[in-house]
């Protein structure tokens, strides 16, 4: 009964913690969103792991979220191997881009890739690789607040890759709920800094 009481208890406050971070950022003037996403995105290519990586795993920005899609000009330029995430009931696979053309209205109408292009299988991955992480808001201590539906909860546990979470410097805060299939990752960055989490 205690752990049931637990579990609801973090449910309703991460219900509460999401409602006030999506108000938050829905009062960055996007002026504001579009030069912090440039200051995000211009750390990470500085990072050693963007640049030793093989592989790098994006995603497409939605309803406000930090835009890195300049990334994907810096990684295809420089001869790496760009994946999206695509979305298929409760299970999120990595697809090849090679084109942003190939990029198209999916569930949640998130640009995502076709189902027939090439898929990232984690476990095979024997190459340098870097996951650029959305979400709602992070810590310093690498946990992130998501949308709810557990996709990249699911997926990262595969994942050996370095993995680079982003916010914007207002959503990064001192306290998330987690439970402990919450996945942390590697780094936070926002526009202000960068925080390497210590394991």
């Amino acid at each position: 009964m205690k752990t049931q009481n637990y579990l609801q208890r973090i449910a309703e406050l991460k219900i509460l913690y999401r409602a006030e971070c999506l108000e938050k950022r829905r009062g960055i003037p996007s002026e504001e969103k579009q030069s912090a996403s440039q200051a995000i995105a211009a750390q990470i290519q500085a990072l050693s792991s963007f640049l030793l990586a093989d592989s790098v795993l994006l995603y497409a920005a939605f309803r406000g979220e930090v835009d890195v899609s300049t990334l994907f000009d810096t990684a295809i330029a420089h001869g790496k191997k760009v994946y999206y995430p695509r979305c298929e009931g409760e299970i999120m696979h990595f697809h090849r881009v090679t084109s942003r053309e190939q990029l198209l209205p999916g569930k949640y109408d998130i640009l995502e890739p076709s189902l027939d292009r090439e898929i990232y299988i984690p476990d095979q991955d024997f190459h340098a690789s870097v996951c650029i992480v959305p979400g709602l808001a992070f810590n310093r201590r690498g946990y992130r607040l998501g949308y709810g539906r557990g996709y990249y909860d699911r997926f990262l546990p595969k994942y050996n890759g370095t993995k680079i979470g982003v916010t914007y410097d207002i959503l990064l805060v001192e306290r998330i709920p987690k439970l402990k299939f919450d996945q942390p990752v590697d780094a936070v960055v926002t526009e202000r800094d960068l925080y390497l989490v210590a394991k």
